[in-house]
């Protein structure tokens, strides 16, 4: 077979090519190893920030979580039916803070929780809502 003279005559250039795309491979490799450091480590802080922010959110706002985590729902009406008229101002609050969304069934509005938020509230409840109120037996 042709085989011994093809790898005598062209031996060199496909053992420069596999050196070459070797390290080509190695670059790619480390460079996605890399990243996906970086990017964890930017989840990472995303997730200590908002974890922070909550900890800081006015108890009135903590209520809202509260009842949310209470009920174990991700969305509910919070009884409201009018919201031009019952809608609280710590509603709009969270709104504008992009904590909860607003969606409409047949004109009542319903209120889902950011997937971010409902995870942090799940894993650090006793951070979050650490006062007495949200403890108590009542």
């Amino acid at each position: 077979m042709y085989l011994n003279k093809f790898i005598l005559e062209y031996g060199v250039y496909i053992g420069i090519g596999t050196l070459i795309s070797g390290l080509i491979f190695m670059y790619f490799f480390f460079e996605y190893i890399f990243l996906s450091y970086k990017n964890k480590k930017k989840i990472n802080m995303f997730k200590n920030d908002l974890l922070r922010e909550l900890k800081q959110l006015s108890l009135d706002e903590k209520k809202v979580f509260a009842y949310f985590i209470v009920n174990n729902t991700k969305t509910s009406n919070l009884d409201i039916k009018f919201e031009s008229i019952q809608e609280p101002k710590v509603l709009k609050q969270l709104l504008a803070k992009g904590y909860l969304y607003k969606k409409y069934v047949r004109l009542e509005p319903f209120y889902i929780i950011n997937n971010d938020i409902w995870a942090l509230l799940h894993d650090n409840q006793n951070e979050i809502f650490y006062e007495e109120v949200f403890w108590s037996d009542k």
